[in-house]
């Protein structure tokens, strides 16, 4: 049996039993199938938004697992007939599927919400903005997730699972949300600002870089105590950056424009040479750009110094 098959199946499993998932397993299903490279069918958004039932009791929203259900079907019916008419091949198939899958968790979650706690939250959201959802209508965006999104940050606000967040479910919710271009409610990025700071020693290089990175792609100030504490923190473990991680944090300060002290420059600087041989074509251009954008400039050589000083040396040696 190929890995392929296997997932194939397991994926059409989960969806006969999609109702039947509990707060944990939807948020590693999903996270799973984004680490698997699976992506939604984009063309089924405009059915699926006719045919969701509106947020409110709890069996109208397990009813919805039903329709889904019945689109895969639909779905697969039509990518059936393409594929005897036209010859498309099995792509298709599996978008129809893993779009249906990842809908009718969505829907599931909205049940089990009260049950979902920073980890599930964090990765339920990395994974939907990984596969390439957003809530930009222009893109693959459909109400299941929308509506997956505003249950995940009620459940995120309540106080005592606030209180929970550690430093990676921090970073990869608010990356996730910046990635699915979501505009930030003021309350969450409020919340997580003050979990951040309460939770800075803990941070490593790819959180503060994710958190610098949200902040600039949203391009809203961030809180300036936040925003000390990261570079403080960033100082602090510059010996574990790696290139993403430079090059995104930069590019993160130098889109905001903010002003770095000279200890963080340093430091990421150094660091910068250290693993240079590391940098991919993209984090070369974010970090080149980065440096011309907060005016690092190449010191410049005093030639007229170092001429006088040449000239004294051969007078000195023409007279020995």
């Amino acid at each position: 049996v190929e890995e392929s098959d296997l997932v194939d199946a397991l994926e059409e499993r989960a969806l006969t039993v999609a109702n039947k998932f509990k707060s944990m397993e939807i948020a590693i299903v999903l996270w799973a199938l984004a680490r698997l490279g699976r992506r939604p069918f984009a063309p089924t958004q405009a059915h699926i938004h006719d045919q969701t039932p509106a947020l409110g009791e709890a069996a109208a929203i397990e009813e919805g697992i039903d329709v889904f259900a019945a689109e895969k079907e639909k779905q697969y019916s039509a990518a059936e007939q393409e594929k005897e008419r036209d010859g498309i091949g099995r792509a298709d198939e599996l978008e129809c599927r893993t779009t249906a899958l990842v809908a009718a968790l969505s829907v599931r979650a909205c049940v089990e919400r009260d049950s979902f706690n920073p980890q599930d939250i964090s990765n339920t959201l990395w994974a939907i903005a990984t596969m390439g959802f957003s809530v930009d209508s222009t893109k693959r965006a459909h109400v299941p997730t929308k509506r997956l999104l505003r249950a995940l940050t009620a459940r995120a606000l309540t106080p005592h699972v606030m209180q929970r967040f550690k430093s990676q479910p921090i970073s990869n919710t608010l990356w996730a949300l910046a990635s699915m271009r979501r505009t930030p409610e003021k309350r969450l990025v409020a919340a997580l600002t003050a979990r951040a700071q309460e939770e800075m020693n803990s941070f490593n290089p790819e959180d503060i870089s994710l958190i610098f990175w949200a902040f600039a792609t949203w391009g809203i100030e961030a809180d300036a105590q936040l925003v000390s504490a990261l570079m403080a923190r960033a100082r602090d473990v510059a010996g574990d950056f790696r290139s993403l991680a430079i090059s995104n944090t930069l590019w993160a300060v130098a889109t905001m424009r903010l002003t770095p002290d000279r200890q963080f420059v340093a430091a990421l600087t150094a660091r910068t040479l250290q693993v240079q041989g590391d940098f991919k074509e993209d984090e070369l251009s974010r970090t080149l750009w980065a440096f011309q954008e907060l005016g690092f400039k190449k010191k410049k050589v005093d030639t007229s110094a170092q001429i006088d000083e040449k000239s004294a040396q051969s007078d000195e040696n023409s007279g020995q």
